[in-house]
């Protein structure tokens, strides 16, 4: 039986979570569809400066996490496709059966956006027992598609195969 994400707890969490976020924080904010944490941050790319946004938000029709993502070229603002974000963080989520990502329009931007949540057709379940952290298992278990670390020094980090990141602003 999949756990199923309560409302109550993913508020709780997101918030815990929030505030506890260091470097590339995540921040809170009150949408008409509930609470969203929102994190930016920029990496390199061999001579490309990328942008990284990044939003939870909790489907209250599925009861359950999503991760909204884009990466942007910062020079240009062009988006980029799901192949070009794979290469820059060294996955392939076309062979991860324990999620899904999907280009979806963002429930509050109204723009193309990378909507990344747990299979339900996948027989693998995220068991997070009540003293840990939902977002953080959740992050732990499915974030690396998007650029996000498993360990809490490097939630915020656009890291993995991205070399040479950075989470500074500066383009040069």
């Amino acid at each position: 039986m999949t756990e199923t994400l309560t409302e109550e707890r993913y508020v709780r969490d997101i918030t815990s979570f929030a505030n506890s976020s260091r470097g590339d924080v995540w921040t809170l904010h009150l949408t008409p569809l509930g609470i969203t944490a929102k994190q930016s941050a920029i990496c390199r790319y061999e001579d490309i400066v990328i942008n990284r946004q990044a939003q939870f938000q909790y489907n209250r029709k599925m009861e359950r996490l999503e991760l909204w993502f884009m990466f942007y070229c910062r020079s240009n603002g062009r988006p980029l496709r799901i192949r070009e974000i794979a290469e820059i963080i060294g996955t392939k989520p076309e062979e991860n059966d324990a999620i899904v990502v999907e280009l979806s329009q963002h429930p509050t931007l109204h723009i193309p956006y990378y909507k990344l949540y747990k299979n339900p057709e996948d027989a693998g379940e995220l068991i997070v027992p009540n003293g840990e952290n939902y977002v953080a298992r959740w992050i732990s278990a499915y974030g690396s598609e998007a650029g996000l670390g498993p360990a809490p020094s490097t939630y915020s980090e656009c890291n993995s195969s991205c070399n040479q990141s950075t989470t500074s602003t500066e383009d040069s």
